[in-house]
């Protein structure tokens, strides 16, 4: 299993284009960190992406730090710190072979302002998990959902975050007229402190 560690250099761009690998400790400033096509089976953890990434991979991602594409299943996210930025922190997109399995788990989320939402999906969902974060001082909306395709939305569990100061949106679907049916909502056991509401 493929392991990327911190080298004490910061990282201006990674793509990852292979099954059970780790992204480990590494420090991103205005860079970003690319899931490719098929890369299933990654682990990101304990990483910081800081200020505002440039090159973004798709005519579709508007900028992103994390941006997860087609077959990138069974994914987790997990413990990373994302600070001051206006893009996407964490972004998926596909046309056909939408991600699966995502879990999104332990991370910060720290000012961010950006349109549609700091964690957007804009590809079809499918079993995935955000629980356990922090989204503070947030001037977009935290989470969003949506799809180019108007395909069908099935298992989002949200759950155990913490929403502070965020003045938009804390959940919301993106567009009603792009966006497809959405099945399997959990949101539970969350705090929201001075934040907006959830659509």
């Amino acid at each position: 299993m493929p392991i990327f560690e911190a080298t004490g250099d910061d990282i201006s761009s990674i793509n990852i284009r292979g099954d059970y690998n780790v992204i480990d400790s590494l420090k991103f400033t205005s860079g970003n960190l690319t899931i490719g096509s098929n890369a299933q089976y990654t682990v990101v953890q304990n990483n910081i992406f800081d200020g505002d990434p440039y090159d973004p991979p798709g005519d579709q991602i508007n900028d992103g730090h994390l941006y997860l594409y087609d077959n990138t299943h069974y994914t987790v996210i997990r413990n990373n710190y994302f600070h001051s930025i206006n893009a996407h922190a964490i972004k998926t997109y596909s046309s056909s072979n939408m991600p699966t399995n995502i879990s999104i788990l332990y991370n910060r989320f720290y000012t961010g302002s950006v349109s549609y939402g700091l964690v957007t999906f804009k590809s079809s969902i499918n079993t995935y998990e955000i629980a356990y974060n922090r989204f503070e001082d947030v001037t977009s909306n935290c989470i969003s959902i949506g799809s180019a395709y108007g395909t069908p939305h099935n298992g989002l569990n949200i759950h155990h975050n913490v929403f502070d100061n965020c003045s938009n949106s804390v959940f919301t679907k993106l567009n009603t007229g792009t966006t497809g049916p959405l099945t399997g909502l959990l949101f539970h056991d969350n705090v929201i402190y001075n934040a907006f509401y959830v659509d």
